[in-house]
């Protein structure tokens, strides 16, 4: 069988690589070895779908740590991570920091086949999601600042009068702002354009890392940027 992707294997220790690259080898999955993360984010190797495998110490934090790390450099590599001493805390908080996967090693050493080709999977979805947002964030910089300011109010669901009143404008500069938001984003949608907004922000991880990583992986709709169902605001 003849795989084209990459599994990683990040700091593992003797006993527990040799079983491992054995199975790796075993599904024709290319590897790359490291002595720590900081020899992996070094690596010009991360920008194709694969995955990393890792040890989870317990109350370690390498999830919290390497994801976003990897994410900020546009690297859709999933993650499967390696418990010898379960940890409910440590494991919980992985999966929050967005593991794709954590097996109990090596009393769950049967499963690594099923998680990697699932990580290589959840990776190159990944992939395509990044693409997405990326896209959405070119989309989003065509905008100009007036037309931001109206865009903003557009998603209050306030009507084009309101928002002439409020910015101090005329309607009909309004209308030719909201014009031009419009087909700048493809869509006559208000949700589709706050839903471009979302992809856009997804990347930036300043904030919340946690939740803009939940949001690239699951793609699921996040409810405080709710936008407003009306679709026609022009009265």
């Amino acid at each position: 069988m003849s795989v084209h992707w990459i599994c990683h294997l990040v700091n593992l220790a003797t006993e527990t690589y040799a079983p491992l690259s054995a199975i790796v080898s075993s599904l024709g999955i290319g590897r790359r070895t490291y002595s720590g993360v900081e020899q992996l984010l070094a690596s010009d190797d991360l920008s194709q779908p694969g995955c990393v495998v890792a040890p989870l110490p317990p109350r370690g934090d390498i999830a919290r740590t390497l994801i976003p790390e990897l994410v900020a450099r546009q690297s859709p590599l999933a993650s499967v991570f390696l418990v010898e001493r379960p940890d409910t805390r440590t494991i919980v908080e992985a999966l929050q920091g967005g593991a794709d996967d954590i097996l109990d090693w090596p009393a769950e050493s049967e499963h690594l086949p099923q998680a990697l080709t699932a990580a290589h999977a959840a990776s190159l979805r990944l992939q395509e999601r990044m693409v997405q947002c990326t896209a959405a964030k070119n989309r989003l910089a065509q905008i100009g600042g007036g037309e931001l300011e109206v865009l903003r109010l557009m998603l209050s669901g306030k009507a084009n009068k309101n928002i002439a009143g409020q910015l101090g404008i005329a309607m009909r500069t309004v209308e030719a702002r909201r014009k031009r938001i419009f087909s700048k984003f493809a869509t006559r949608s208000i949700a589709e354009i706050a839903a471009t907004l979302r992809d856009a922000e997804a990347l930036q991880l300043e904030h919340d890392p946690a939740k803009s990583i939940r949001y690239l992986k699951s793609g699921l709709y996040l409810p405080q940027a709710d936008a407003p169902h009306t679709e026609d605001a022009g009265e």
